[in-house]
């Protein structure tokens, strides 16, 4: 009910932005740019330095200054979306803080998000050993 109403308008700068594509192209109005050239809008508009804008099944996109990396999705099967970019921005937000490395943020990100998409409604929260257990075989 609030979809499009909580913009990035409001906010003159910001150390660290993670958001979805849908949610840059609204902020733009632009639905027709490619992705990467409005992220440079977007970072340059709110003088941010990191940034994450997930891409449902394509992964995320993820900055730091003027670097840029794609890390893939790391699930092929989807219950529910809802609540995956909130996942992904529960880890990748703590992550930001301590490292500059975004393929780390990214890849520890697309887990937590990837695990919320296994359970319907958010009916269960992300434990640790699952997540710890994910990526283990991701590393193997």
């Amino acid at each position: 009910m609030n979809f499009g109403f909580n913009t990035l308008k409001k906010i003159k700068k910001a150390d660290y932005i993670s958001i979805d594509e849908r949610e840059l192209q609204i902020h733009f109005q632009d639905k027709d740019t490619e992705v990467e050239d409005l992220v440079k809008q977007l970072v340059k508009e709110k003088r941010t330095k990191k940034l994450t804008i997930t891409l449902g099944a394509r992964g995320a996109l993820m900055r730091h200054k003027k670097t840029q990396v794609v890390v893939p999705a790391l699930t092929s099967s989807v219950f529910d979306t809802v609540g995956a970019g909130d996942g992904h921005l529960s880890v990748a937000g703590l992550l930001t803080a301590v490292t500059d490395d975004m393929k780390v943020v990214g890849l520890l990100g697309n887990i937590a998000g990837g695990l919320v998409t296994k359970y319907l409604g958010n009916k269960e929260f992300i434990n640790k050993v699952l997540f710890l257990k994910t990526l283990n075989t991701l590393l193997k």
